[in-house]
């Protein structure tokens, strides 16, 4: 009796085991997922976002006529900037645009440019940018080997809050080349509090539109690099572009290029943005499964 009463407590033991080991099996598996999708989705958001941003710096800075038209009209915009025939007016809803404040120093350079976009300002393609971008350029803009440094201060793209600061390294001739290496530190930060803290070294180049300085419909520039992404929550991946991602001036969305997240050394999960239509769309590969990812939403669905 003693022994059949042992063997019983030996059995529901085991049973008890196994059973504990898959809940934790399940549980881990879960979080796993739980975190790629947290990374992977947001990241869709970052990337889009914060090339809004560089597109802003890129667009002032561009221009050394620009900023000097600028400041002889009484650091205002003279008449027909804000038209369509010109960069703002496609750039910007009607009538609407940074206010810009330039600070030179005796030689012309350092030049600090503060964008200050107050508490809404509308593009053409319904994204809203407000607070202030500031950049510090050491040299005439595309000269080679020359830096801006860019910090944000209060800044948001839609709900999403960007802070801290990177260093933009041109290379090139910009006639046939422009190039900027990125590097530095970037938090951004969603209205629940949650967020990531993005640390990168990545290269913008553009492919074309060089030539049609006041024409932002006609860019094409592409994102190539690696940065290490950290959720507020303690995860930590890091992300590798492994095919250029592809920004054109006249869509709203990243359209195309491939991207690999790792944690540990250990590939998890691939993103693809598509291959070129402009759509909000991107695919993320995990376990062996693709998940449909809208731009803009932190959550993920099964591919249809």
């Amino acid at each position: 009796m003693k022994r059949a009463i042992l063997i019983s407590f030996i059995i529901s033991g085991i049973l008890f085991f196994f059973a504990c080991t898959k809940d934790e099996d399940t549980t881990s598996t879960q979080e796993a997922t739980d975190a790629i999708e947290k990374i992977s989705t947001s990241e869709t958001v970052i990337e889009d976002a914060i090339e809004e941003a560089n597109y802003e710096v890129d667009l002032f800075s561009s221009s050394q006529q620009l900023l000097d038209n600028y400041i002889s009209n009484g650091n205002q915009w003279p008449d027909g900037y804000l038209n369509n025939e010109w960069a703002f007016g496609r750039r910007y809803r009607i009538h609407q645009c940074p206010e810009v404040t330039i600070v030179t120093e005796p030689g012309g350079y350092p030049k600090t440019v503060t964008l200050n976009y107050g508490e809404g300002t509308e593009l053409n393609n319904g994204r809203i940018l407000s607070g202030i971008i500031q950049y510090v350029i050491t040299a005439p803009m595309f000269e080679d080997g020359s830096s801006r440094t860019v910090s944000y201060l209060d800044f948001a793209v839609d709900s999403l809050g960007i802070s801290g600061s990177n260093v933009h390294l041109f290379s090139g001739d910009n006639e046939t080349q422009r190039q900027f290496t990125i590097t530095g530190t970037l938090t951004f930060t969603w209205s629940d509090g949650s967020g990531i803290t993005r640390e990168v070294d990545m290269v913008r180049e553009w492919i074309a539109g060089i030539e049609t300085e006041f024409n932002p419909f006609d860019d094409v520039i592409l994102i190539s690099g690696t940065s290490t992404l950290t959720h507020t929550d303690g995860d930590v991946f890091f992300k590798e572009i492994t095919d250029p991602l592809m920004k054109k001036g006249d869509c709203r969305w990243i359209v195309q290029g491939t991207v690999e997240f790792t944690k540990n050394s250990v590939l998890t999960a691939t993103l693809d943005y598509g291959d070129g239509e402009c759509d909000q769309y991107a695919i993320l590969t995990y376990n062996g499964e693709d998940h449909q990812i809208i731009i803009g939403r932190k959550k993920w669905g099964n591919k249809k």
